[in-house]
């Protein structure tokens, strides 16, 4: 009984180890939109859907935003910002 068991469980664990084996791994989520950090919080983030979204990251932290160069998806434009006086 005892070496059925070790048996039945050999076999279920090689056979998840083959069924792991073979998945494909999980894609990445490419953004439109980059996040630019300056100051003590220098870095990137690619993790936007839309330059407002971007934007608000960035506000009263010191950055910018640019297009994802890297973005693959519907081609992305900048909306200009125009100051009103």
């Amino acid at each position: 009984m005892r070496k059925l068991l070790i048996a039945s469980l050999a076999i279920v664990g090689s056979s998840m180890l083959f069924a792991g084996a073979t998945s494909t791994p999980a894609a990445a989520t490419e953004y439109p939109w980059c996040a630019y950090y300056t100051g003590s919080h220098s870095g990137q983030n690619c993790g936007f859907v839309s330059q407002n979204q971007c934007l608000a990251a960035v506000h009263g932290v010191g950055g910018f935003c640019r297009v994802n160069p890297w973005y693959q998806g519907v081609e992305v434009y900048a909306v200009p910002r125009w100051r009103v006086y």
